[in-house]
Formats: structure tokens, sequence, C-alpha cells
């Protein structure tokens, strides 16, 4: 550089040893960690309740066993996939991975938190805590049948936004 008189990779030598490189995760699990939507929650004897959503585990009920029935503590769910989310349990100074328990099967395989707000949305005043799994399987088989409807007649989905962010 003829202003500073340095050459290039000096100044690359310089900076390398005065800020540390990166560190990258360990696993998969701690980047999903890192990179997850944080909320926090009470965890009770039924595991985690959040938008109709229950995620429990036998680890975690343990954990409830031996320390609280409930307490208070950070969550993080990945937004692309809400099958699992990640409990802090803070005694133990470590994050669990907690499967979605309810609604049963695979309501939450490959759907997005977005997604899913779309069912609650679609589900509407019907939906209430007694009854939340047939609701939202039944809302989410509507605006399935939506999407095949409107996609097999080839209508303009502009005007159905719900459909279009549902699909990602």
């Amino acid at each position: 550089n003829r202003d500073t008189l340095t050459r290039p990779i000096d100044l690359w030598t310089e900076g390398v040893e005065s800020i540390p490189p990166i560190t990258l995760p360990v696993s998969t699990q701690y980047l999903d960690i890192s990179m997850g939507i944080s909320y926090e929650r009470t965890i009770g004897r039924d595991g985690l309740v959040m938008q109709y959503l229950r995620y429990n585990s036998p680890e975690l009920q343990d954990y409830c066993r031996t320390h609280k029935q409930s307490f208070r503590t950070e969550i993080r769910i990945v937004p692309d996939d809400i099958s699992s989310c990640h409990i802090y349990l803070e005694k133990a100074k470590s994050w669990i991975n907690v499967p979605l328990v309810r609604p049963y099967g695979d309501y939450g395989n490959g759907l997005s938190l977005l997604q899913h707000q779309i069912i609650r949305k679609q589900a509407g005043n019907k939906l209430k805590s007694s009854n939340a799994e047939e609701e939202l399987y039944r809302a989410r088989m509507e605006l399935k049948d939506r999407w095949d409807v409107a996609t097999s007649r080839g209508k303009a989905l502009k005007k159905q936004a719900d459909l279009i962010r549902l699909q990602n």
C-alpha cells in the first residue's frame, strides 16, 4: 500500500494474530441451539406446552423429578422444524433435545413455525386445549386441500398468501 507502506500479507498476518479464528460448533445440535428462536417458558410436569404443542421426554421428566416439579428456563426452537425443541437445564448446565409428543403422529415433521401459526389461524375460534389435536389436523388438511385445488386449476395464488407461506 503506497499510503501505509505495508504489504497486504503483513496486514493479514497481523489481523489473524489479533483476532482469533471463528470456532465452529462441535455438532449440528449446537448449531440448531445457537440459531434457534429463543423463548423463556415454564416447564411443568407435562413438559413444555407452547402454542398448542407439547414437548416432553423421559430425560426431561427425570430432571423434573430430581430437581423441581416446575421451573422457568430458556428454550430454543428451530423455526424450520418444530418436531423438537431444545431446553436448557440450569442445574445440569446443558441443553437437551425434546421431541414433540402432542399432537401425535407426524404433525410436526417438516413443519415450520410459520406454517404452524397459519394452521392455528385456519383453526380459528374452534381451537381449544381440549380439542387442539383434532382441530390442528383438520385445519392442516383444509389448507392442503385448498392448495391442491388452487394449483390443479392453475389459479393465481397472489391473493392466497397463507397458502403460499404454508408451502414455504
